[in-house]
């Protein structure tokens, strides 16, 4: 699911990103990543920071 998500979410940014620079004052989501948007439980960050000097990762083993 994740890889259908992130496919599709690149896409449609690609997509908004030419509209934005075509001068369109909108631009229409795709029809399916309105479906995952819309009815998969999701969060809307990104994760930037990873690894053992970074104060607030979990990822390390022993970490709560």
């Amino acid at each position: 699911m994740v890889d259908l998500f992130a496919f599709y979410s690149r896409r449609d940014g690609v997509a908004q990103l030419t509209a934005r620079q075509a001068g369109e004052a909108r631009h229409q989501i795709d029809t399916v990543m309105k479906i995952i948007v819309e009815n998969l439980p999701h969060l809307g960050f990104v994760a930037t920071d990873f690894g053992p000097d970074v104060p607030a990762s979990r990822f390390l083993a022993g970490d709560p």
